[in-house]
């Protein structure tokens, strides 16, 4: 079995009030590896790499608001808090991110982790968040992801297991998932140590929303072409479901903390960033937030550059990398291929923004590049 669907008693959150259950995938990497990218591996390559890897933390996407129940059959595992469940319908987030988190896992032989975090407007923030700071301190805790993988898997994971490094994490996450990614690791730095003295070591955004401030109407005169973007009632119905009272007019400085918008970080949280991919689609409302986030962190945090659009920069050892992909809109790497144009347009971004995020981890994940 190479991916699981486990249940997670969180328990409380820093104000005493309870964490929702959480539901995660958890996925370890294939013999041959039929997803990692063109030319990381070659067919057949057992799993696993000598040096130990990381762990990836993929959010899905979905405007903190889509979920889809599935169904799964359930069984108790002897961990105590955890239920393994054989996913039988893909349908359900996190699975609509499978692709990638698939990919990911298979090119970095590295295990990832997507959670199915609480949706708006039942669950409004900061539950999700709330969630998802658990998350990464039961991956980094020794009772945690450490002991499910000892206790709950067939031989050949067992195999794998010492390769599993727990405290070296890098966060992930598209659109609103980005917002989360983001968001946590200005969490992770108020927050105490993480167990073990993990560390965040890697950011990757795709077309993340960062910046809950700014108007709809501002952040769409910038895009080419508009009618490739999101409809406004949608972002608005997003936004209202996930911020609630929070959008409303007397509460607009509160938009500005950087757990709700983690573009307007000061540039001393800015500098405590890990590396940071930054992707950004033209036909994007979001992506004038996410160009203006990656000069912050140039200008302000003073993070070289190791990628800048199609050039790389350097030794490509930079902290910051992004570009912004021409002819593409939100969402262009998951989105369906409705003609043969688009399906080439948008599996050449995908590959390219994958393959970005992957080459950036890769430098993170194993532990010549641990720093002291």
């Amino acid at each position: 079995m190479q991916r699981w669907s486990i249940h997670l008693d969180l328990g409380n959150d820093e104000n005493g009030n309870p964490i929702p259950k959480l539901r995660i995938l958890i996925y370890l990497p294939l013999r041959g590896r039929d997803y990692a990218l063109r030319g990381w591996v070659k067919p057949g390559e057992e799993t696993g790499k000598r040096k130990k890897r990381g762990v990836v933390v993929h959010l899905a996407g979905g405007g903190f608001t889509m979920s889809v129940p599935g169904r799964h059959l359930n069984y108790h595992m002897p961990r105590s808090g955890c239920v393994d469940a054989f996913t039988t319908d893909d349908r359900c987030r996190p699975e609509n991110e499978g692709h990638l988190c698939r990919t990911l896992c298979d090119t970095l032989s590295s295990v990832v982790i997507s959670p199915d975090y609480a949706k708006a407007p039942q669950h409004p923030y900061p539950v999700a968040l709330n969630q998802c700071y658990a998350l990464i301190r039961w991956i980094a805790d020794p009772d945690g992801l450490f002991q499910f993988l000892s206790t709950s898997g067939t031989p050949s994971i067992k195999t794998f297991l010492p390769s599993v490094d727990p405290t070296r994490i890098a966060l992930s996450g598209g659109s609103s998932g980005g917002n989360l990614a983001a968001a946590l690791i200005v969490k992770c730095m108020d927050g105490p140590a993480l167990p073990l003295d993990a560390r965040i070591v890697g950011l990757g955004l795709l077309y993340a929303m960062i910046d809950v401030t700014v108007p709809f109407q501002e952040k769409l005169k910038d895009v080419p072409d508009k009618s490739k973007v999101l409809p406004r009632w949608l972002t608005r119905l997003f936004l209202d479901g996930y911020l609630q009272e929070l959008r409303m007019p007397e509460n607009a400085e509160k938009l500005r903390h950087p757990y709700l918008s983690p573009a307007l970080c000061s540039p001393e949280q800015l500098a405590k960033f890990p590396k940071t991919i930054v992707v950004t689609a033209e036909n994007d409302y979001l992506c004038k937030e996410g160009e203006i986030f990656a000069d912050r962190l140039e200008n302000e945090a003073g993070f070289a550059i190791a990628r800048d659009g199609n050039k790389k920069v350097g030794d490509g050892h930079g902290k910051l990398w992004r570009k912004t992909f021409k002819n593409v809109g939100h969402g262009f790497d998951i989105a369906p291929n409705l003609t043969k144009e688009t399906q080439r347009i948008h599996g050449a971004a995908r590959e390219e923004a994958w393959g970005m995020i992957c080459e950036a981890f890769d430098q993170e994940m194993s532990e010549r590049r641990r720093m002291k």
